[in-house]
């Protein structure tokens, strides 16, 4: 039987349309409750095979044999969390949840891209061809600011402020609202692409298809021009990711190798995912303890939109991604 057609013949299917119901009350986006339910579905078929056909039948051993039965031991803290909300909305008399071994993801630091390396797949998009001004301006949107593939192929018109020069948005994945600077180079290749290239189209998205009826760009289609953008410049990845997600650890890593403070580089909405923030915090150039979200925004864009150069600053690059040769005119 496939995962996906896993059916429940008993009246422990009510408890998975009230977990779900919970998840929602509790603030979980849509996407995040069809996986919590997802998981808990698995869970609930393991207890009907171990012969539980109501809530009351749960115990010890039939918790045992149905997480024994799950495929994977990072299902292990999902199911814990459906255990703990089994006893709070009284299905069940004790909290089996304590005999679930909380099993914790291994947190390895990410293999990143070099500066040098970054400047070689921005260089390598070719910006004469059909669509290479639209797929270096949303490629950048990746490598200097670290926006998620997601925000990057549902980008909107309503979420550029080209007066001010940000990016204001909310993030698909945790609907956590995010502004930041809209760098020269970024302003410029998202001007050159409107201009010279966009289809002519009255849709709010940023970044077109090419043909009719010109859907927005899919985060597929930005694995593909990342990864072509990496395999033209030469690079062998190995064992590094090859889509826009990759930039984020790339990004993250610059930032603390720079000394930028470790309140701006914690985290400033979408630099770093939860889970390299554990990797990268020992990395920290300061220990300052974090502020406040709005605060950590605050300062990220003060930080770039006050930065002076150094007079000897010759790099075309200076000594660091977001050295001040980025925001010169």
């Amino acid at each position: 039987m496939r995962r996906e057609d896993i059916i429940l013949e008993t009246s422990l299917g009510r408890l998975l349309e009230a977990y779900a119901d919970h998840c929602r009350r509790n603030g979980l986006r849509e996407s995040s409750v069809q996986l919590y339910r997802k998981l808990a579905l698995r869970f609930l078929k393991g207890l009907e095979d171990a012969g539980v056909i109501e809530a009351a039948g749960i115990g010890p051993h039939e918790v045992s044999c149905a997480c024994l039965a799950l495929k994977s031991n990072y299902y292990l803290s999902a199911i814990h969390t459906f255990l703990r909300f089994l006893t709070e909305e009284g299905y069940t008399q004790r909290d089996y949840s304590c005999i679930v071994p909380l099993f914790k993801r291994p947190q390895p630091m990410p293999p990143v891209y070099s500066e040098a390396e970054i400047r070689r797949i921005e260089a390598a998009v070719d910006r004469q061809g059909p669509h290479g001004k639209r797929d270096y301006a949303a490629l950048l949107l990746a490598t200097r600011l670290g926006i998620r593939g997601g925000d990057i192929a549902t980008l909107t018109f309503e979420e550029l402020d080209f007066k001010r020069n940000t990016i204001c948005l909310t993030q698909q994945k945790t609907a956590v609202p995010l502004s930041l600077p809209m760098l020269p180079e970024i302003k410029a290749a998202l001007l050159d692409y409107l201009e010279h290239e966009r289809a002519s189209s009255d849709s709010a998205y940023v970044f077109l298809s090419l043909k009719p009826p010109f859907s927005h760009i899919s985060v597929y289609l930005l694995g593909k021009l990342t990864s072509t953008a990496i395999r033209s410049a030469g690079i062998v990845p190995g064992g590094r990711k090859c889509g826009p997600h990759a930039f984020r650890a790339s990004l993250a890593s610059s930032m603390v190798n720079d000394d930028v403070p470790y309140g701006i580089n914690f985290d400033v909405g979408c630099m770093i995912d939860q889970e390299w923030i554990d990797s990268l915090k020992n990395g920290g150039a300061e220990n300052e303890s974090i502020r406040s979200r709005n605060e950590i925004i605050d300062s990220f864009v003060a930080y770039y939109k006050d930065f002076t150069a150094d007079a000897d600053d010759g790099d075309e690059w200076g000594g660091s991604m977001f050295s001040t040769s980025l925001f010169d005119d």
